[in-house]
């Protein structure tokens, strides 16, 4: 909340601009010609033959489909998009939601409404709406027709308004204004969000007073610590030297700083009033402040800490002393008896000793006037204490290591001469033996430098000797098993080098097959690699010729012919690679070929499947370009088939073309059958339909009018199913149902048109009453209006 008038202003313009505003779950599309299909229900071709036919008749009609309505009323929406959109009187909007399955026609056109309640039977406004869409959209809609579910409602819809004559002189103009409730109930609204506003105003206030009076209270607080542990430092500065009285200068110079800043800051705060908090600045300010007060506090806390621990450095450092003392007593009195017991001078860790002794003395002599350099030394000698403890408590271990030394030596090299008997090895490149004589020498001076004191350097000299035993076994067990392993090696080359002429023969035929069946581009390169690699051969054979001499019994060269054998396994291993790479590809070759011919079976089944549909369908439309392409593309991929080495690439995409374009030529000759099927059923129901009512109707209604539109749209029907225009046709021939609609609309008419003079008068007037746009619900944010509205799901 930086900036709180500026908000609430910013606020207050935004409510009252919103009254203008209406909130819907649905996106309202803009107007963009006659149909708008957002669902992709309708294919192009549908598209704008609808576009046509929207706008050729008495009323403009205006398509919009949509995936859902997001929950919103079909109705609200609907008259939604009419509004904002700006649609008259002479014009009908059409929404159709996919997911919902539903439709709602939506227009503000009294008459157009009194003659679709007329129509209806014993029902009227959205009731009488219903049973019009029922009648003329559910049906198709069910069949997934949508196009012709569409054309259907435009044309029964046109059918009716030509009946209507001049009744358009009594329209309702859309889009009337708002009630004056619907403005009060705004203004009521902006008036308590108003005082909501202004309270979390008052409440932002007296949260940063709160602030401020923190500061106030929490300041002189810091500034007293700040001030004791300054007092402290100036009575441990007047008595110290050296590091505390370094240490000692700093902190009061820190402390002084802080108190000077602590003052500016108290000043500050008691400065602050209500007024100066509803400036921008002061919050961001009051909150550098607060930061800053946390640091200063941790700071002094540290400082309080650190004044604490050098005053009780005094009895720590006494008690300190007193028990490294203890322990040097306690060490020296075991070397004493080591040297004693044992014989050894050990005069390195009486060295030691001694000089641990004189840095505590030193440490002792500083305690009263610089506790904090005494306590560095202190902690100092107390590790080395530690380390000579260890170290006097090592003698006995390395005094038993050398003890046992013989018979770990002893089993060493008995180890190594199991593993050389068994494995009748030679030792022509290795010293197991040279190293267990190291490591005796090892022990030995292991034991000079431990009888001196010299620890550290006698624990290297007995480590050395442990390692040096390991590695003669070691190193033996490794030659035995290089032995092993050159021998399985060798085997296995000898069975690859035996079968590489079967396979080399079983390649060379399937290269002969290649050149004959497929163009060099496809597989020479793999070829002419396998080739190369097949020369290494010869030389392998030399090397494994030289790598058997070297693992003879009598020569043992195990190292040397290990090398070689790797750098053979290699060779061999990339032969093999490039052998199977080379059989793959034209594995894969074939099985290209045999997708082409399967392809190319597919596709001319797909063209004679076709023609046949044309032929036995009598099928009028222009498939000479298409059939002349197919036949072309038959021709080129029989021709490719017939002509060896087969180009693959051009194969595979002619074959693919073609199957993919006769597929494409049989789906539109289907689709073209059963169109034409359709509209020769519809035609053939539309016939028998007008006959028989003119027949019911001619005694008391004037059917030429109506006859001589039914011959003239039949006589175009039939000219475009000639043609092959077959989707043309059949929203011509959905046409029909309007003139049929009609023809039964005035004969009900007739019959009652008392009934709907009578009728009509009263919902003029009651039209009349509600021409606005107001709401009659509970909610302010309702939007009714007076246009006419009603759907129906399928």
């Amino acid at each position: 909340m930086k900036h709180p008038l500026r908000l609430f202003l910013i606020f207050m313009i935004l409510l009252i601009s919103l009254p203008a505003m209406t909130s819907y779950a649905i996106h309202i599309p803009g107007k963009d010609g006659h149909v708008l299909d957002t669902a992709s229900m309708l294919s192009s071709t549908a598209i704008s033959s609808l576009e046509h036919e929207a706008a050729q008749g008495p009323l403009g009609f205006y398509i919009v489909t949509l995936n859902s309505l997001n929950g919103d009323s079909p109705s609200q929406a609907a008259t939604a998009i009419y509004q904002q959109w700006k649609l008259g009187s002479d014009e009908v909007l059409i929404l159709i939601s996919q997911q919902d399955q539903r439709i709602e026609m939506n227009f503000n056109n009294p008459a157009l409404q009194e003659l679709v309640d007329a129509a209806a039977s014993r029902a009227s406004g959205s009731a009488a709406l219903k049973q019009f869409i029922d009648t003329h959209f559910i049906p198709y809609a069910k069949k997934g027709d949508f196009a012709k579910a569409v054309s259907e409602l435009m044309s029964a819809s046109n059918a009716l308004a030509a009946n209507i004559g001049n009744m358009n002189n009594g329209l309702t103009p859309v889009g009337q204004p708002h009630g004056q409730q619907s403005s009060s109930s705004w203004l009521w609204i902006v008036l308590v969000i108003a005082i909501g506003l202004l309270s979390l105003i008052i409440l932002y206030l007296v949260r940063m007073m709160q602030t401020v009076k923190r500061l106030q209270t929490d300041i002189p607080s810091l500034m007293v610590q700040t001030n004791h542990a300054l007092e402290s430092i100036r009575t441990i500065r007047d008595l110290s030297q050296g590091a505390t009285l370094q240490q000692a200068t700093e902190a009061g110079a820190k402390s002084e700083k802080s108190i000077i800043r602590l003052h500016e800051m108290k000043q500050y705060a008691a400065s602050i009033g209500w007024q100066q908090c509803l400036q921008p600045r002061t919050r961001s300010e009051l909150k550098r402040l607060n930061t800053e007060l946390q640091a200063m506090t941790q700071e002094t806390q540290q400082l309080t800490a650190q004044i604490e621990h050098i005053q009780q450095l005094d009895l720590n450092l006494k008690r300190t002393i007193a028990d490294a003392a203890q322990r040097i007593e306690h060490v020296s009195t075991s070397i004493q008896a080591d040297q004693a017991s044992r014989g050894w001078p050990l005069e390195e860790l009486l060295r030691r000793q001694e000089a641990i002794s004189a840095e505590l003395l030193s440490s002792k002599q500083l305690e009263v006037f610089d506790p904090i350099q005494s306590e560095q030394r202190v902690i100092h000698v107390n590790e080395e204490i530690q380390r000579l403890e260890q170290d006097q408590q090592s003698v006995s271990k390395y005094a038993e290591q050398y003890q046992r030394f013989p018979e770990q030596m002893n089993q060493s090299r008995n180890s190594v001469s199991q593993i050389v008997e068994e494995h009748r090895l030679k030792l022509v490149r290795i010293d197991p033996y040279g190293k267990i004589e190291e490591a005796q020498q090892s022990n030995e001076q292991m034991l000079d430098r431990l009888k001196h004191g010299d620890i550290p350097v006698a624990a290297q000299h007995a480590d050395r000797a442990s390692l040096l035993l390991a590695e003669a076994v070691q190193i033996t067990q490794r030659l035995a098993d290089l032995k092993l392993k050159n021998a399985r090696d060798i085997q296995s080359i000898v069975t690859k080098l035996s079968q590489y002429a079967a396979q080399d023969k079983e390649l060379s035929a399937l290269a002969a097959r290649a050149q004959t069946q497929y163009r060099g581009k496809h597989w020479e390169q793999a070829w002419r690699q396998y080739r190369e690699e097949l020369q290494a051969v010869d030389a392998v054979q030399s090397a494994l010729r030289r790598v058997t001499q070297w693992c003879d019994e009598d020569v043992q060269e195990y190292e040397q012919a290990r090398t070689e054998l790797d750098h053979i396994l290699t060779i061999l291993q990339k032969l093999d690679q490039a052998a199977e790479h080379y059989s793959g590809l034209i594995r894969k070759l074939d099985h290209k070929l045999e997708e082409a011919k399967q392809m190319q079976a597919s596709a001319e089944d797909s063209f004679v499947q076709g023609l046949h549909t044309i032929t036995r369908h009598r099928i009028y439309s222009n498939w000479q370009q298409q059939e002349k392409s197919l036949a072309a593309m038959q021709s080129s991929i029989r021709q490719l088939l017939a002509q060896q080495p087969y180009d693959m690439d051009l194969l595979t995409d002619t074959g693919t073309r073609f199957m993919n374009e006769a597929n494409q030529f049989l789906s539109a000759v289907e689709r073209a059958a059963i169109q034409k099927q359709n509209v020769e059923q519809e035609l053939a129901r539309m016939e028998q339909r007008y006959h028989s009512s003119s027949a019911k109707y001619g005694s008391r209604l004037n059917v030429h009018q109506y006859g001589s539109q039914f011959s003239s749209i039949s006589t175009d029907v039939d000219r475009l199913m000639h043609n092959g225009a077959y989707d043309e046709a059949a929203r011509k021939a959905a046409a029909l149902a309007g003139i049929l609609t009609a023809m039964e609309q005035a004969y009900e008419s007739i019959i009652r048109q008392e009934r709907q003079q009578e009728e009509a008068a009263a919902r003029q007037a009651a039209n009349r009453n509600t021409s606005s746009n107001s709401s009659g619900g509970s909610s302010w944010g309702n939007n009714n209006n007076s246009n006419s509205s009603g759907g129906s799901s399928w």
